[in-house]
């Protein structure tokens, strides 16, 4: 006997919820909004534009890592004594390890939004898809405090929340940057209990896999489990298979570091992962080549010897000049 499942909820009150967002008395505050929170911003920050080491063809790159429990309950405490959430660590994390590989200062990422506002009852149980992407800002200054900067976009975050409505080709054209960026963070949550009580036949779920693709450079999955698990996923144009490995350790480096001083002040952050500023130490270690037997010069000198009739010089607008007349 298969379980019953309850009938829809109405999605009635929706639809008046989006139609008193999308007021234009509201929309033009909201517009105002968005062009003061990105007042001062030059240009985008498309992570695919920046790399030399890209994913070219049509199938997504993808890298898991794992933070485990014994660190996730150290950031948990961190976020706690920050007055932050772990989202918003692990997206200001992201942010920072952008920053280095764009060589961008200030720069955008999108977070995905859950799209089901909290002020409608019965908002979690509606069917459908409701998501949006929204864009945040991060500002690094290499001379704020982490705590501070944590702060601030964990303010950003709060103000999403109220900002659902808003579309994100609005907010673009609002903002009249373009496309603000090609790099994105989904917090995945899904009500999976496991627990033979799901259903009322006692039927329960053991286990499900997901494939998901979208068309930014690079995406961020996170899923808190008993740690944390993050998918890195490149989509065609984002980092190759390697650079996307580096990204997962360089953003594991960066909230290890974070995790021994709150106050620290941004510059204090390496980006570079130990094991990768260790591989390039002994790269650069490297036996250098031998200086050539004879200078460059003295190459040279034996061409003019050699062919003193060739043009060195030749000038449509006056005399030419031959390396033997030089």
């Amino acid at each position: 006997e298969w379980a019953q499942l309850p009938p829809p909820v109405t999605r009635a009150p929706f639809w008046k919820w989006l139609a008193t967002q999308r007021h234009p008395g509201r929309q033009r505050a909201r517009s105002d909004a968005w062009r003061q929170r990105f007042a001062g911003m030059d240009h985008a920050t498309l992570v695919g534009a920046q790399l030399g080491q890209r994913n070219d063809s049509t199938k997504n790159n993808r890298h898991k890592s794992h933070v485990n429990k014994d660190v996730c309950h150290r950031l948990r405490n961190f976020a706690q004594q920050s007055g932050v959430t772990v989202a918003a660590i692990v997206q200001a994390a992201f942010g920072m390890v952008l920053a280095s590989l764009t060589y961008q200062r200030d720069l955008a990422i999108g977070v995905v939004q859950s799209g089901r506002p909290p002020e409608v009852i019965g908002a979690n149980d509606w069917v459908g898809m409701f998501m949006n992407t929204l864009p945040l800002r991060i500002t690094v200054t290499p001379s704020q405090p982490l705590n501070e900067w944590l702060a601030e976009i964990q303010d950003q975050i709060l103000e999403n929340q109220t900002a659902v409505a808003d579309g994100l080709a609005d907010i673009q054209a609002w903002v009249g940057l373009g496309a603000l960026f090609d790099a994105i963070v989904i917090f995945q949550n899904y009500p999976l209990r496991g627990s033979a009580d799901y259903m009322q036949n006692g039927s329960r779920i053991v286990d499900f896999s997901l494939a998901e693709r979208n068309e930014f450079a690079l995406s961020l999955y996170v899923t808190e489990s008993e740690g944390l698990d993050f998918e890195l996923c490149a989509g065609t144009g984002g980092p190759s298979n390697d650079l996307l490995e580096a990204t997962a350790r360089s953003l594991h480096h960066v909230l290890s570091q974070w995790l021994q001083d709150p106050m620290q002040p941004l510059c204090a952050t390496s980006v570079t992962a130990t094991n990768d500023i260790a591989a390039l130490h002994k790269w650069g270690e490297k036996e250098k080549a031998a200086a050539p037997d004879t200078a460059l010069w003295s190459a040279i000198e034996r061409v003019i010897a050699n062919s003193p009739q060739k043009m060195a010089i030749t000038d449509p607008t006056g005399p030419s000049k031959s390396y033997g007349e030089l």
